[in-house]
């Protein structure tokens, strides 16, 4: 009796602990409890028959012992399974298992206290240590094999390991009990021991009829899955609705709880060029001719639905390596590959798919769904790669710009935007001659987000005109506000030079706010001019007929070739922060420096240094006869209200010095 409950008592609780690594809230507190009761009552009845079938000494008047070494067999493990059941891939999976290996060795040494306290102080330490490292060795195995499968045996291997925890346990106890103590003086009933027996199984077959109960249903369920009623209407495919209840089903049917499902997206390319080239039937015939070619090519257990416009959604089942989702896709690539006839016309299609497993990366059909989406969308950036599988740190990080893209779109609506201005001051004297006006994003939930996060995100699109037109009808609109004649400097991006527009915007913006023209300095980097040279430089004679000023930013990174220098109307140089920071430090930096300042001279430009934070910065830009300097030096850029500040100190000191 002891030999069938030590064996099936723990291949039911890793079986149950298998479903808690894969529900959900209420559910898996749920088959966590059975798990529970019949991993503790294995290890109560298991260690209390085996003592019993020992020559050991028994006394058996004490019973409230016997039930609290069941809670606490029960309880204890209920702790252990839980420390493993609510962490994905920590080593808290492995502490888990340990904890409750540990359960099963306090459970045997209660039971022998409940039987006789001169046998718990006869166990040899050095057998008492061992019998240690065994239940923590193999409790953290048995959690292990379930959490962490390798193949599909691993199901049965928690089981395997929980045995051998109680078998071992008991042996390194049993030996280590000195044979000097008294002989047994009372021998359990035929009724105790089968008390014992029925609770223990009682309990087991609970957790084994939930269980058994949970796999018929889901078996049932299963059956509904070629029900599903939602269709694409162009190629007869189970539609993205229909594929998300299908992908479900799939989920709660999958027996092997080794076992993962992978769900791929597949995109298919070059279909909007053969609609306008052949027409839409054309892209439509290629759509139904790629579903009916990868229907009639998947095997058991794969599943093709519809997505969005040109893509495809598929499911394979069970997998135990991810290797085998990529051979899948192989396969669905092979047969996409193959040439479509059109009207006498060998039509090629292009292929890029993305791959999500269950329930590594998601337990919902929807997240999964979600997933491979994201992975799919990597590999269509990706020239070398067909097949992506998720990867949460690189997709996630393109889905979180995504959102942010989204957010930032609303932010000039929302009033979340703002500018800061940085002084700009004559390197000799430091008076100030102007200022740089910096974009700030002041975001509702993230706080202050930097401008080397968002901008770059709205280069990506067409979002950076809108920002840049909201940045200088912004500026220019302070600025005129100012009492003092000092100049703004506002950056403009690679896509507002396109086209003939942006001069009209900075026209109708200096007649709006009244701006004199020569106090506006627009800022442009060489990359944004570098694309198209020759529209760059009629839109650049056009701001300044106007009389705006222009600068050319980061100067000393990048291009920054002498020739653009001679071929674009530039009024300025800003020499970038990081040619700066360690300037003093760098004799080649200097020297270049010189060099830079010489040929501006030459050519009528004015220098400005950014980055300038030190003294010792000051002082190298003023023996190399830089002639402007931007930094932190002079201070750090000014919110709106503290620069109406800033300015009237400015004007106070200014008329204090003329009255002196």
């Amino acid at each position: 009796m002891s030999l069938a409950l030590c064996v099936v008592g723990p291949l039911i609780a890793m079986r149950v602990f298998a479903k808690v690594r894969r529900s959900e809230k209420l559910t898996k507190a749920a088959w966590l409890a059975f798990a529970s009761l019949a991993a503790g009552a294995t290890f109560w009845s298991v260690n209390f028959l085996l003592l019993i079938s020992a020559n050991i000494p028994v006394h058996l008047g004490k019973a409230e012992y016997f039930a609290f070494a069941l809670g606490f067999s029960i309880i204890g493990t209920f702790i252990g399974l839980s420390i493993s059941a609510f962490t994905e891939r920590s080593f808290l999976i492995e502490v888990g298992g340990s904890f409750v290996g540990l359960i099963v060795l306090g459970t045997q040494l209660l039971i022998i206290w409940a039987i006789s306290p001169e046998l718990f102080t006869a166990i040899s330490f050095t057998h008492l240590a061992a019998a240690m490292v065994v239940s923590v060795l193999f409790g953290a195995m048995a959690t292990n094999r379930i959490a962490r499968p390798v193949t599909r045996f691993c199901k049965y291997g928690g089981g395997f390991a929980l045995i051998c925890s109680i078998v071992l346990c008991y042996l390194c106890i049993v030996l280590g009990i000195s044979t000097e103590v008294a002989q047994p003086t009372d021998t359990p009933s035929f009724t105790q021991m089968l008390g014992v027996v029925s609770v223990a199984s009682l309990l087991i077959f609970a957790a084994a009829a939930a269980y058994f109960i949970d796999a018929r249903n889901l078996r049932d369920a299963s059956y509904q899955m070629q029900e599903v009623s939602q269709k694409d209407p162009l190629t007869g495919l189970v539609n993205h609705q229909g594929f998300e209840q299908l992908l479900t089903t799939t989920v709660t049917q999958l027996h092997d709880d080794t076992a993962s499902i992978a769900v791929a997206v597949i995109e298919i390319s070059q279909i909007k060029e053969i609609n306008a080239a052949h027409g839409i039937a054309a892209g439509d015939a290629v759509l139904n001719t790629v579903a009916s070619r990868l229907s009639q090519a998947l095997g058991e257990n794969e599943f093709l639905g519809k997505f969005t416009g040109n893509r495809f959604l598929a499911i394979k089942f069970p997998i135990f390596h991810k290797s085998e989702a990529q051979k899948f896709c192989d396969r669905i690539q092979r047969e996409i590959a193959q040439p479509i006839s059109w009207n006498e016309n060998d039509l090629n299609v292009g292929f890029s798919a993305g791959i999500a497993l269950f329930p590594h990366h998601g337990k919902l059909s929807r997240q999964l769904i979600e997933h491979a989406d994201l992975a799919a969308l990597r590999a269509r950036e990706l020239s070398d790669k067909k097949v992506t599988i998720y990867n949460p740190q690189i997709d996630d990080q393109k889905k979180s710009r995504n959102m942010m893209a989204i957010d930032l779109r609303a932010a000039i609506s929302k009033g979340e935007l703002e500018l800061n201005y940085q002084r700009q001051n004559d390197v000799s004297t430091g008076d100030l001659v102007g200022f740089e006006s910096l974009m700030r994003w002041r975001h509702p939930e993230q706080g202050m987000v930097s401008p080397g996060i968002f901008i770059p995100i709205a280069e990506e699109s067409s979002l950076i005109v809108e920002l840049g037109e909201w940045a200088l009808r912004t500026a220019c609109a302070e600025a005129a506000s100012w009492d003092q004649p000092l100049s703004v400097a506002v950056n403009v991006a690679a896509r507002q030079l396109e086209g003939t527009e942006f001069p009209k915007l900075v026209e109708q913006v200096l007649d709006e706010t009244g701006l004199d023209p020569t106090r506006l300095e627009l800022e442009i980097t060489e990359s944004g001019i570098i694309h198209d040279q020759e529209q760059a430089l009629h839109t650049l004679k056009l701001l300044k007929e106007l009389g705006c000023k222009v600068a050319m930013d980061d100067f000393g990174t990048g291009h920054s070739s002498l020739s653009t220098l001679q071929a674009f109307p530039f009024d300025k140089l800003k020499v970038d922060r990081e040619f700066i920071k360690d300037i003093e430090l760098n004799d080649e930096s200097t020297v270049i420096l010189r060099a830079t300042i010489a040929i501006a001279d030459s050519m009528d430009l004015k220098v400005l240094a950014e980055g300038a934070e030190t003294a010792e910065h000051i002082d190298v830009l003023k023996r190399c006869g830089c002639n402007l300097v931007q930094g932190f030096y002079f201070g750090k850029p000014l919110t709106t209200t503290d620069l109406k500040t800033a300015l009237n100190d400015t004007a106070v000191e200014g008329n204090t010095n003329k009255a002196a």
